[in-house]
């Protein structure tokens, strides 16, 4: 599959790459992927996931709104309900596979709307876990 892009946007926010890992889920009817949190602004995030596990969910979101959010694994979320789009998904480094021999995928979300509750979250959110700024 061609990698998806839907447009290249000029980043209106910094972002920041956390410390510790982090997941994000993506939803969207019954399409869901599940990945470790690259980056994240008040823009939007990226995420990283095993491609052969999700390349038909993450091509059905290419033209669909989703819910998304970001969580530990000990099963504590921090951020939820969040409106998205999918901005790109490409294949990352050939030389790069997971112990399973699967590659790993790369896929950016952009935030659609956040209120003014979700944007005070995601502000508290990256302040509390010290994320480091990538920009």
């Amino acid at each position: 599959m061609a990698p998806i892009e839907t447009g290249r946007k000029r980043r209106k926010y910094k972002r920041f790459s956390p410390s510790r890992d982090f997941f994000v889920y993506v939803k969207s009817g019954r399409k869901f992927i599940l990945g470790r949190l690259v980056d994240l602004g008040l823009g939007g995030l990226s995420l990283e996931c095993l491609s052969d596990c999700g390349e038909q969910e993450i091509s059905a979101l290419a033209d669909t709104p989703c819910d998304l959010g970001i969580f530990l694994s000990s099963r504590q979320f921090f951020l939820s309900d969040i409106r998205a789009s999918l901005i790109y998904s490409r294949e990352q480094d050939s030389n790069r596979h997971s112990f399973l021999g699967s590659r790993f995928k790369r896929c950016g979300f952009s935030f659609e709307d956040l209120d003014q509750k979700q944007e005070q979250a995601l502000r508290e959110f990256m302040t509390l876990n010290e994320l480091s700024c990538v920009e």
